[in-house]
């Protein structure tokens, strides 16, 4: 027994004599600030793609954010990495191959992002992208392909890559260019408004400092741009983070449409009913048998608290949102999870345009329905999806 507690001894003597023979140094002013830059950008486009997701239930912002807590790991052990000195080259090395596994994973999540935001589901070539992923991870990862080195003027740490990184990293980048833009181009193509073209074109600007990034990647033998390759990442994600912010739903898009989107009470009082073919509005009391069927959705939506839920009627898909006593629906002909995210923007944008004061029977009181506004919301909620 006092052979194995000396051992056990001799054990926590050496790790602690290992430890301290390494010296923790306050990380330089540059190093500090990408990690600030980073993390800030990171952690806030996390919580706004989780908060999107909550509130529209789309599937791929739940992957974009787990791609900007991917990144935001990976900036701490950059910054952790800077807090060596040179003569630690292992430990930085080390700390490095575990920055580039997660950069590269939060890339390679990007891809089922973005699949999502195209298809609502994981297509097949989501498989290439993981293979890409897993040869690009090996790649970055392997000591013998990169070397890392301490900049004299801004004393940070930065990579130099072997050219065989890139016939790795190539492919990947070059799908992820086309994953990006293929959205991008079709909703340029296929909006309806000027202001969707608009949009879809804004997107490009994250892209150019995405592309700006994996170029800098086969130059950096220059020590300045091996500096500034880092900040450019950050920097185009930014942007993004901006632009989905206002319009959260820029690179969702459907070729289904609504036939019409009927607004009422939970008494079956009705407010609105808007033609998506015809452009206009129309009389709700022409469709008795039509508010017979959502009386009996909303009676149903009532005693289970349920927030969203689809019904059949004669041939017909209708997509129920609630907000409060008031109750929203959309009729097409097939389920759409775009077309239910819109709806629910269309809701909190109706909402916020317009109070209604329901009575206890059910009426609305004091609704001051302007058509221009009500088209206008219309326009900005289902023509930012529907191409």
């Amino acid at each position: 027994m006092s052979e194995q507690v000396y051992a056990h001894n001799t054990l926590i003597t050496s790790c602690c004599r290992a430890c301290a023979a390494i010296e923790v140094i306050l990380p330089p002013p540059t190093a500090t600030v990408l990690f600030t830059f980073e993390q800030v950008t990171f952690w806030a486009g996390a919580l706004l793609m989780l908060r999107t997701y909550r509130r529209y239930g789309f599937e791929a912002y739940r992957y974009m954010a787990l791609s900007f807590g991917l990144w935001a790991v990976s900036s701490s052990f950059r910054l952790l990495a800077n807090m060596f000195e040179s003569n630690e080259m292992n430990t930085v090395t080390t700390l490095w191959q575990v920055m580039n596994l997660f950069l590269i994973l939060g890339i390679v999540t990007t891809f089922y992002s973005f699949f999502y935001y195209q298809h609502n589901r994981l297509p097949a070539r989501t498989n290439i992208a993981s293979l890409l992923g897993g040869g690009t991870i090996v790649a970055y990862c392997n000591p013998d392909w990169f070397s890392v080195s301490r900049d004299l003027q801004a004393q940070i740490y930065a990579a130099s890559y072997s050219p065989v990184v890139n016939l790795f990293a190539v492919p990947l980048i070059v799908l992820f260019i086309l994953v990006f833009l293929r959205p991008i181009f079709r909703k340029f193509r296929r909006a309806s408004s000027e202001e969707g073209r608009k949009e879809a074109l804004s997107l490009l600007l994250v892209l150019s400092f995405l592309l700006g990034w994996a170029a800098a990647s086969g130059l950096t033998g220059i020590p300045l741009v091996r500096i500034a390759r880092p900040f450019l990442f950050v920097a185009g994600w930014m942007v993004w983070i901006v632009l989905t912010s206002r319009r959260p739903l820029t690179l969702i898009f459907s070729e289904r449409s609504f036939d019409k989107v009927l607004v009422m009470t939970s008494a079956g009082y009705p407010i609105l009913l808007y033609d998506f073919q015809e452009k206009r509005f129309e009389d709700p009391s022409l469709f008795s048998a039509l508010f017979s069927a959502l009386e009996t959705a909303m009676s149903n939506l009532i005693e289970t608290q349920s927030e969203l839920q689809s019904i059949y009627y004669e041939n017909k898909v209708i997509t129920i949102e609630k907000r409060a006593d008031v109750f929203f629906f959309g009729i097409g002909d097939e389920p759409d999870t775009a077309l239910e995210a819109a709806l629910r923007v269309f809701a909190d944008l109706l909402l916020q345009y317009h109070s209604f004061s329901v009575e206890e029977d059910g009426a609305v009181f004091a609704l001051d329905l302007d058509e221009d506004v009500v088209t206008e919301i219309v326009e900005q909620s289902f023509g930012s999806v529907t191409v």
